[in-house]
């Protein structure tokens, strides 16, 4: 186990090895560079060959990271009701829209009335 803290000091190379460390037996990982963007493409794939997960970044180590926490996290059982994921959707609450009328706008304030009320308020 590795704490956040530790991962701060780690190399890209270090993040893979990682990721070499926690993948199941027999899955793949595949790395693709586009070298005219600079976007660096990975794929985590399961025994079947299906795409289990997939991310793109142009930092190596920020991508690494992004698939090791993926690993590690995909079995994680949520222990609090708060954060299991609903069963239904739940009904979004509509406020109707407010009806317009066509009431002018009060004509603007002068000069002398926006001095008043300052000059009242002393």
């Amino acid at each position: 186990m590795f704490t956040l803290e530790e991962t701060t000091t780690w190399t890209a190379d270090d993040v893979f090895a990682r990721i070499r460390l926690s993948l199941p037996l027999e899955w793949e990982w595949e790395l693709t560079r586009d070298f005219q963007s600079g976007w660096l493409s990975a794929a985590i794939k399961d025994t079947e060959g299906k795409t289990q997960w997939l991310g793109e970044h142009t930092d190596a180590k920020i991508l690494f990271l992004d698939a090791l926490g993926w690993l590690r996290l995909r079995d994680h059982k949520i222990k609090h009701p708060v954060w299991k994921p609903r069963d239904q959707e739940v009904p979004l609450y509509r406020p109707p829209v407010p009806v317009t009328t066509n009431i002018p706008d009060p004509p603007d304030l002068g000069p002398d009335e926006v001095d008043a009320v300052y000059k009242t308020s002393r």
